[in-house]
């Protein structure tokens, strides 16, 4: 079920118009008319609109030019000396000694083009290489130990047709053992492939949404985007080197009682 939007400007005025442009300053919806005005305003006409439609496509890490510390205030300054993006009053009360800010606009010039961006994809696409070689490493184990215990199970029913109603006893605990170590494996293994596949999908979106954001935002919130993106592979990158650390590949082997 979808549900219809409304300009914010207009709601404000109690009036109900729907949302055809969202301002990413602003942070807020707007409709045909309160868009002409934004873009006539003084204090707005520089503002970047996209189409409503396309702010649900939008990644969730794009966020408004607002800054948190400070409400209402706008980010308009980048500190390279504390790695940080700022307003006034951050400038004023916590950089004013700082020798190396920049107007936000300066920081993000280019930054589609910056290596961080480049960087990013690269890494994604390693990692997702590497995502599919593990997946096809765990789909291989799984199919192993399943055909290995098929195996051992016709082995076992062998050996039952075989013999007195002792081994048959003896041969029902085997079948049972054996049962549940595949069973306990399989399941292991499982968790671990359905691990892996979520980090491929987590990477995917990622992956996703830099395209989008390379495409359709503005630069200002790119430059905030990208920055958080970039310590969000680094999270999953680490994620999957610390699982890589603790696969085992597992082996199950029967010995013949009767040989």
């Amino acid at each position: 079920m979808s549900f219809e939007s409304f300009c914010e400007p207009c709601t404000s005025d109690n009036k109900q118009s729907s949302a055809k442009y969202w301002c990413v300053e602003c942070d807020e919806a707007l409709c045909y008319q309160c868009t002409k005005h934004h873009k006539l305003s003084k204090a707005t006409k520089t503002h970047h609109l996209m189409d409503f439609t396309q702010k649900s496509s939008c990644p969730s890490d794009i966020t408004s030019l607002k800054c948190v510390q400070h409400p209402g205030k706008q980010l308009e300054y980048f500190c390279t000396d504390h790695d940080a993006i700022c307003c006034r009053d951050c400038l004023a009360k916590t950089h004013k000694s700082c020798d190396k800010t920049v107007s936000l606009d300066t920081a993000a010039d280019h930054v589609k083009q910056s290596e961080v961006f480049t960087d990013c994809k690269e890494r994604l696409r390693a990692y997702l290489k590497s995502i599919d070689s593990i997946l096809k490493n765990r789909d291989k184990n799984l199919n192993e130990i399943q055909t290995t215990g098929k195996t051992i199970m016709a082995e076992i029913k062998s050996i039952k047709e075989k013999l007195i109603q002792r081994i048959n006893e003896i041969a029902k605990t085997m079948i049972r053992n054996i049962n549940t170590i595949i069973e306990d494996e399989s399941k292991h293994i499982q968790s671990e492939h359905d691990q892996v596949l979520n980090l491929r999908k987590t990477a995917e979106l990622y992956h996703q949404d830099i395209t989008f954001v390379k495409e359709n935002v503005p630069d200002k919130p790119s430059f905030i985007f990208i920055r958080k993106m970039s310590d969000n592979i680094s999270k999953i990158e680490e994620d999957l080197q610390n699982r890589i650390q603790k696969f085992e590949d597992v082996r199950i082997n029967f010995k013949n009682p009767m040989n």
